[in-house]
């Protein structure tokens, strides 16, 4: 199975201080569909909540489509404000650092869902 990393994933991953925007990377723990969807619902080796193994098969039922993986749905998750504290991520406060990034990624975004 194939995993594409998508544009909403990195303009996703800008939100927060360079140092985690590389866990959003092919090579990052936020990158690995599996590893990823785990860490947002918070599904580790001692957790044995049956609901969150059913939440878990229908986020890749939803999410997996021709062997291609919409990756996306993980940075969206991430975001989120109880997500991203438990998983440690770190906003960027410094919008200078990233503002071009944004800018063409918000045209692509645009002119996609335009």
């Amino acid at each position: 199975m194939m995993c594409i990393l998508q544009l909403n994933t990195r303009f996703k991953g800008l939100k927060f201080v360079a140092e985690d925007r590389k866990r959003f990377t092919v090579d990052g723990d936020l990158g690995n569909f599996d590893r990823g969807l785990e860490l947002i619902l918070n599904i580790n080796s001692n957790n044995s909540n049956p609901n969150l193994a059913l939440k878990l098969n229908r986020y890749k039922k939803t999410y997996v489509n021709s062997g291609v993986i919409g990756i996306g749905i993980i940075a969206k998750e991430a975001t989120k404000n109880k997500v991203m504290n438990r998983l440690g991520l770190r906003l960027n406060n410094d919008e200078s650092e990233t503002k071009n990034d944004f800018i063409w990624i918000h045209e692509i975004l645009k002119s996609k869902y335009s």
